[in-house]
């Protein structure tokens, strides 16, 4: 099986950088390419247990809010990444100067 981590960063907490510093010091885990943060691979009940349990306690403490999406084999499907604002959606009015 394989899981799928995604993180989601306060604006009050650590960088990106500092959790992936984390992460690779406590859970052995590197952030990934693609619609995922990171993944790790597992066959029994016992390796996710110890797997989740380094991951929790690499993040305790930190604000990081995460989830995990498991899935027998790995999907193979990335999205590309969308810019902001998306094409053709005007931007707020108030944003906008008068010339």
């Amino acid at each position: 099986m394989i899981t799928y981590i995604d993180l989601f960063f306060p604006s009050q907490g650590p960088t990106a950088g500092e959790v992936a510093q984390l992460l690779k010091e406590k859970a052995g885990l590197s952030f990934i390419k693609g619609p995922h943060d990171i993944c790790f691979q597992w066959g029994s009940f016992e390796e996710f247990t110890e797997s989740i349990e380094k991951i929790h306690s690499a993040l305790q403490g930190t604000g990081v809010i995460y989830r995990f999406v498991s899935s027998e084999e790995e999907s193979g499907s990335f999205e590309d990444l969308v810019g902001w604002p998306p094409m053709g959606v005007p931007s707020h009015p108030s944003t906008r100067r008068e010339r």
